[in-house]
């Protein structure tokens, strides 16, 4: 997906070398350090305080993680495959815990310019070449290349506490500096929202105008307005010790729905933040050999 696909997320390596230590170390002070549960996906049996020592947790679950992670990271069905992002959550209700993680195939996108159809894996408008890539694909490429930072020589980003920030109803963002394209009416199908959007009462619908997103106007637009939104989002982000949530990448998916009795085209954006560090002293590890 980009550079950081390659490391394992820091807090993930972090617990795997503080729970081996704990094993190693047995009798120091702090292997009796506690670590609070709310719930877990692996079923952690409570003790005094719903709490459980560090000592018993990196004897008996950490195994347990890995075994689950590795599970997911072998069925995904790439020829290449990365570990992006592990992250784990308290389940509310229960005593288990939730093991999300994001595996990415590495590969160097590369899209020529042109139009391209709005979404669902259709290619360029000249024949569909180059699908499975549609022009949310390439507005989320052309996004992260702008937002992108190098991390130090010799060191690569690693993130943590990442959050999704996600715009799935275009029509929550209107053009209010909408101009009329087809047939004189404002309203038409065209840039009417900040978010691609096209609905099947308005006319037109279904049309190669409609469904083809051009590259000199149309796409225009909406890339410097997807890079709005995520400037927006950076700069409402929470704060954290080493400063504001950083941007770790942008997941766009258009896509035809059904609602109310109509069909309609649209863009959900998906804007994915974290708290981003520099691993600079952690070799790159191969999961499969854990």
């Amino acid at each position: 997906m980009d550079e950081g696909s390659e490391a394992m997320v820091a807090h993930i390596l972090e617990f795997k070398e503080r729970m081996a230590y704990y094993r190693e170390n047995p009798n120091l002070k702090g292997s009796e350090q506690l670590l609070q549960i709310d719930s877990t996906i692996l079923d952690i049996p409570l003790v005094e305080g719903d709490s459980i020592t560090m000592l018993k947790a990196s004897e008996k679950y950490f195994d347990n993680i890995l075994e689950s992670i590795q599970d997911k990271y072998f069925m995904a069905e790439f020829t290449e495959k990365r570990l992006v992002s592990v992250d784990l959550e308290p389940v509310n209700g229960g005593d288990s815990l939730s093991i999300n993680l994001i595996i990415g195939n590495p590969i160097i996108p590369y899209y020529p310019s042109g139009d391209w159809k709005y979404g669902d894996n259709l290619g360029q408008c000249d024949g569909g070449l180059y699908a499975p890539l549609d022009a949310a694909d390439v507005l989320a490429m052309d996004v992260r290349n702008y937002f992108y930072q190098d991390p130090p020589t010799n060191c690569r980003w690693s993130f943590t506490n990442i959050t999704d920030y996600v715009k799935e109803n275009p029509l929550d963002y209107p053009n209010t500096n909408d101009v009329p394209h087809y047939n004189n009416n404002k309203i038409d199908n065209y840039c009417d929202y900040l978010i691609y959007y096209a609905i099947d009462n308005v006319t037109p619908y279904g049309t190669d105008e409609v469904i083809c997103i051009e590259h000199d106007d149309e796409e225009a637009f909406y890339r410097q307005n997807y890079i709005n939104f995520t400037q927006k989002c950076l700069d409402d982000a929470p704060v954290f010790l080493e400063g504001k949530m950083k941007y770790q990448t942008s997941i766009y998916i258009g896509e035809e729905k059904y609602n109310d009795g109509h069909y309609y085209l649209r863009h959900k954006l998906i804007t994915r933040l974290g708290r981003r560090f520099a691993a600079c002293s952690i070799p790159i590890e191969d999961i499969s050999q854990y």
